[in-house]
């Protein structure tokens, strides 16, 4: 998914300010790498979604954080 010149923008403008209000940004639903890719340039903090798990059981889960610490920065 890449982003429009407009929306980069306001994906921004958003971050930028939950930024100076001191709240982290995490972004939901992300499924590729390229979206990674831009919301990194965008200084968001975090992402989550389908490019690294779809939903699992907690047991499920845990085992998957065991595993992999899904440190990209």
């Amino acid at each position: 998914l890449a982003f429009s010149g407009s929306q980069r923008k306001l994906v921004k403008s958003l971050i930028d300010v939950c930024h100076s209000l001191r709240i982290e940004v995490v972004a939901e639903g992300v499924e590729d790498e390229k979206t990674v890719e831009i919301l990194q340039e965008l200084n968001c903090d975090k992402v989550q979604g389908f490019i690294f798990s779809k939903a699992l059981p907690l047991q499920k889960f845990e085992e998957l954080l065991k595993k992999q610490p899904f440190m990209r920065k």
